[in-house]
């Protein structure tokens, strides 16, 4: 598995840059770990849950899978 990391630009609304903002600081993480952080929790607990299944399918049909 490649660990290089990869660069991805999002555009935020200001209120929600400014929420996510506030939690890196209370979590004394950058704003970039923060977004890190936050989307490897949620497709976690999707994985766990069943909510997502990595290369197969969900309940809407659509196919999840990971990209190297």
């Amino acid at each position: 598995m490649n660990n290089k990391k990869k660069v991805l630009a999002i555009y935020l609304s200001p209120e929600l840059h400014q929420e996510i903002t506030g939690l890196a600081k209370y979590e004394h993480r950058s704003l970039s770990g923060q977004v890190s952080y936050m989307l490897t929790k949620h497709l976690t607990n999707m994985k766990m849950t069943g909510t997502l299944t990595v290369n197969g399918s969900d309940n809407s049909g659509l196919k999840f899978s990971t990209v190297d």
